[in-house]
């Protein structure tokens, strides 16, 4: 990457920045992220999309950086301290070295931007002194040996633009490349071996340590007292050399349904069965794969929390509404009742008094039983008899009212728990746009803002996000909608009338779509049909299930309800499939 030119600064959340480098290979994107839960720089092969308005900082690194040269990357041993220095232009047209530090550390992450004379020029997170003792460090250092290291890093060191630049107190530790035979002698080992292996030795994760002791003595939670010296460290210099090695390869820890759980450069063999080891090819696409989705979603979860919200609140109200409903319609099976009491007091009125009674016990001649039946004294036995029959008519006409009502609720339920699925699974804000603008258009949503209420009225269409795409080994072209109008767009206007349609059964989804691209009914092999329906179970609320049944028949037999939701759809002729959902088959499948 040196000798790379800046073409491009983005910030496309609060805590990370990715350039864009251009040389002769090409463009490659760096990615700093400063974020609490995932502090990390590597190169990335994704793009994140960005803010319409880029944020200050970002303002301020495009005007720095802007065209510069990266004249190096420094690092000091294997302190989470990374620098990249960058050969620019000031305003003036003078050379100068703007220096990008990136500090990864947890909770205290930052990135800083220093110019040639180790000033800052400022950073993602000021820091001001606050006088209290306590600052961006922690007790991060186990040990007694590191008390005095710990006092120094509680202090507050001070990041604001135009202060001189310190590094944080590095640790009194070896690095795991500079392990030696003298120096691995003079390390003091005792109490829990793996927070005395982070505390001794640089470089290393808690996972891994937890696997060189599982590799020193199979079992990772012996104490010192069972653990060889020799071994211990015959086990950590294997590492080294692994690490160092130009062919190192990245391992991935996944779960049985093929989820991402951990990661190593080295092996791992500590837990035996229970988790499946996947090689990657560098450490770059291991981070890349690792934290780019849990990225993604934490940033689509930050700008979707009020649209959950919405949802959740819309469904509360519903499922109330709906209760109340069915306590309803079942008081109206009593109107049989009042109906026999209406025919019962009409053939018997002429032997009724005028003072109408409390009740009257009369005979029923279709039982041929008698019967008592309440009255109202404050009516004529004729205007009971009318009563009778108007509740009786009332009953009949909220039975079938509400059954409507209750019917058109439970599809609005649906609805909403097939669109808080789709917004679970969105990827960027264009997305949540849309899902907003269907909510809107459905009725359940308003428009809060009048920046939203002009791009409604706008004559101007709003872009069309394209359908999520994929190639089936047997060479199939596959599209699954994003959302319901992406589903209604795929299934009733772009899919042909012999392509195979796929959905979850009873579970909200995508509409996944084989295309067949002919006017006959093409056969499609097992395995894409397989595929497909694992695409379906995946993009669907049953992704973290197993066995999860898809159904699946030609486009020509899916027709939609008139009135009906967006993304509803009735259909005919199907089969069904019962599949896991897999994301490493699905991101195979996936066409970038």
């Amino acid at each position: 990457m040196c000798g790379c030119r800046v073409d491009k600064v983005h910030q496309p959340s609060r805590d990370e920045i990715v350039l864009s480098m251009r040389g002769v290979r090409g463009v490659n994107k760096i990615l700093f992220s400063a974020n609490a839960a995932s502090p990390r720089v590597h190169l990335t092969a994704q793009s994140p999309e960005n803010p319409k308005t880029p944020p200050m900082f970002c303002m301020l690194l495009r005007k720095h950086l802007g065209g510069g040269r990266l004249a190096a990357v420094r690092q000091d041993g294997l302190e989470r301290i990374i620098m990249c220095d960058f050969d620019c232009t000031n305003e003036l047209g003078d050379p100068v070295t703007i220096t990008l530090i990136a500090e990864i550390m947890g909770k205290s992450s930052n990135i800083i931007l220093t110019d040639g004379d180790g000033k800052i020029i400022d950073c993602i997170r000021r820091v001001a002194d606050s006088g209290s003792g306590e600052g961006l460090f922690g007790n991060i250092i186990a040990g007694e040996k590191n008390d005095k290291l710990n006092a120094a890093l509680r202090q507050t060191r001070v990041l604001l633009p135009a202060k001189s630049y310190t590094p944080p107190p590095r640790p009194d530790r070896i690095s795991l490349l500079g392990l030696t035979t003298e120096n691995f002698e003079n390390v003091r080992l005792y109490g829990s071996p793996v927070k005395a292996l982070i505390s001794a030795v640089e470089g290393i994760s808690p996972l891994f340590a937890r696997e060189i002791i599982y590799r020193a003595c199979g079992d990772v939670s012996a104490p010192f007292e069972n653990i060889r010296r020799d071994r211990l460290f015959a086990e950590l210099i294997s590492a080294a050399k692994k690490l160092a090695s130009p062919e190192n390869t990245g391992v991935y820890l996944l779960s049985e349904k093929g989820v991402v759980k951990d990661f190593c450069f080295a092996e791992i063999r500590q837990y035996g069965g229970l988790y499946e080891c996947e090689e990657i090819d560098g450490a770059c696409a291991l981070l890349d794969r690792f934290y780019g989705e849990k990225s993604r979603r934490e940033r689509v979860r930050g700008r979707s929390d009020g649209l959950i919200k919405t949802l959740d609140t819309l469904t509360k109200r519903l499922t109330n509404k709906l209760a109340l409903q069915r306590e309803e319609l079942a008081a109206t099976a009593d109107r049989d009742r009042l109906r026999r009491y209406g025919d019962i007091l009409s053939a018997n009125l002429y032997g009724i008094k005028e003072a109408c009674p409390a009740s009257v016990v009369l005979h029923d001649w279709e039982t041929d039983l008698d019967v008592e039946i309440p009255l109202d004294t404050r009516y004529s036995p004729t205007e009971n008899l009318r009563r009778f029959y108007a509740a009786y008519k009332k009953m009949v006409s909220a039975e079938k009212k509400l059954t409507e009502l209750i019917s058109e609720g439970e599809q609005d339920l649906i609805y909403l728990g097939s669109v808080r699925d789709a917004v679970m699974r969105t990827t960027g804000e264009e997305e949540l746009s849309e899902i907003r603008a269907e909510l809107s258009a459905s009725g359940f949503y308003a428009a809060k803002s009048v920046k939203n209420n002009v791009r409604k009225n706008s004559r101007k269409p709003e872009k069309q996000l394209p359908f999520l795409t994929f190639k089936s080994s047997d060479g199939f072209t596959i599209y699954a909608g994003r959302g319901n109008l992406q589903n209604d767009r795929l299934t009733l206007k772009t899919a042909g009338a012999n392509d195979m349609w796929f959905h979850t059964k009873d579970i909200a989804g995508s509409h996944v779509v084989v295309v067949t691209g002919d006017k006959a009914e093409v056969e499609i092999p097992e395995r894409t049909l397989a595929e497909a329906a694992v695409i379906a179970a995946y993009c669907s609320n049953a992704r973290e299930s197993g066995n999860v049944p898809v159904d699946y028949t030609r486009v020509k037999y899916v027709k939609k309800p008139a009135g009906a939701k967006p993304g509803m759809v009735i259909f005919t002729h199907n089969k069904t499939l019962y599949v896991t959902p897999d994301e490493n088959l699905y991101r195979k499948l996936l066409c970038s």
